[in-house]
């Protein structure tokens, strides 16, 4: 396991009665995210695909550190595409919530999942997720907001962390 984070957090922008306070926190402590500066975390910008196989990389203590060309997000995209998480393709573009979903699913091994039948939109899932999307709700990583899933919504940083927290918390 690696070390704990030592520091407090110090932004600015994630105060303790917010949603997502305790699930940034738990990112920070297991070093799994950063802010986007020293004092500013930005929970509602959205996540890119590099992001998430970063985070990926670093819950495997893949040492995800740039390369010498500076790519920051290489480690974490080549240790995604050897385990099938992804494929490595739009590292800079915005994941969804269903993006997300199936990384994570395709990270715990494709397990099986329940139903979407509570939630109002789930005929908006696209086929390729529904999968994952089963196994998420069912595992309470992915809760939804007012019964809705709204699984093309691009993923916030805040939502990121709190899908991932989940996550590290049911495996």
């Amino acid at each position: 396991d690696t070390a704990l984070n030592p520091l407090p957090m110090s932004f600015t922008d994630v105060k303790p009665s917010d949603w997502y306070y305790s699930s940034i926190a738990y990112m920070w402590q297991h070093n799994l995210m950063k802010g986007v500066s020293e004092t500013q975390f930005a929970p509602y910008r959205t996540t890119s695909r590099a992001m998430i196989w970063t985070i990926l990389a670093r819950m495997h203590n893949v040492p995800t550190d740039p390369t010498a060309d500076g790519l920051w997000y290489e480690k974490g995209m080549l240790w995604d595409m050897e385990q099938g998480v992804s494929d490595g393709s739009s590292p800079l573009q915005d994941i969804t919530l269903e993006q997300l979903a199936v990384m994570l699913w395709r990270n715990a091994g494709r397990p099986e999942g329940g139903s979407l039948d509570r939630f109002s939109d789930a005929a908006d899932v696209s086929s390729y997720a529904v999968s994952a999307m089963q196994w998420a709700v069912e595992r309470g990583i992915l809760q939804g907001n007012s019964g809705y899933l709204n699984p093309k919504a691009n993923a916030t940083r805040a939502a990121t962390a709190a899908m991932i927290t989940r996550y590290a918390s049911s495996i």
